[in-house]
Parts: structure tokens; sequence; C-alpha cells
């Protein structure tokens, strides 16, 4: 059995990832957390290795998305084949945002 790891501090303008959600500012997908991200807040990912993301529009917004010290996470972007209009082959569109990405893999199966 693994070691716990540290959940870490969690700070104001800071929505975490996670595997287990547990408070206000936890989440268990992505796409939730980004949707109640405001203007220059950052989602902490604290998980590792891939975990299925659905693509995701920043509009109008500047984001931070960062994996946590103590973990590897990799966002595994995977199209529907079934639609390709309602769900292209994009991981991330940016709309007048910024987003930035630090400590994270991202990674696209076609």
């Amino acid at each position: 059995m693994a070691a716990a790891r540290p959940s870490g501090t969690v700070r104001d303008g800071e929505l975490v990832v996670t595997d287990s959600p547990r408070a206000p500012n936890e989440y268990e997908t992505l796409a939730s957390a980004i949707s109640d991200a405001s203007d220059g807040d950052v989602v902490v990912l604290r998980f590792d290795g891939p975990r299925l993301t659905t693509p995701f529009v920043l509009a109008n917004r500047q984001l931070t998305i960062r994996g946590d010290e103590a973990y590897s996470p990799v966002l595994l972007f995977r199209p529907d084949d079934v639609d390709p209009i309602g769900s292209p082959r994009n991981m991330i569109s940016l709309n007048g945002g910024v987003l930035n990405l630090v400590k994270l893999h991202l990674a696209l199966e076609l």
C-alpha cells in the first residue's frame, strides 16, 4: 500500500481536482473546476497518471492549471469519433483568454 501524500495547502483562488473531493473548492473533474473558476484562479491537479478529460473552451479569462508538487498528472483527451463536429479533435480552445499550464502533461488519443 502506497504512503498517503500530503494534500498541500489550498489558497484563495485555488480549485483542486482530486480523486476524493471533500471540500467546497475540490472537484472530481477538470471541467467542473474550470466551470467554477474565476479570472485569475489556479486549478491544482492532485492526481497521478492519465485522467480522461473533455475538451474545453477558455473564454475571456486568465487561468492557470498546474500539477500539485507531489503528483504527475496527465490530461488525456479522447475525441468522440461518432460526432467529429460536436467533439472536435482539439484539446483546448482559447477565445480571448490566457492559459498557463505548469507541471502537467497533455495527451491526445486519436
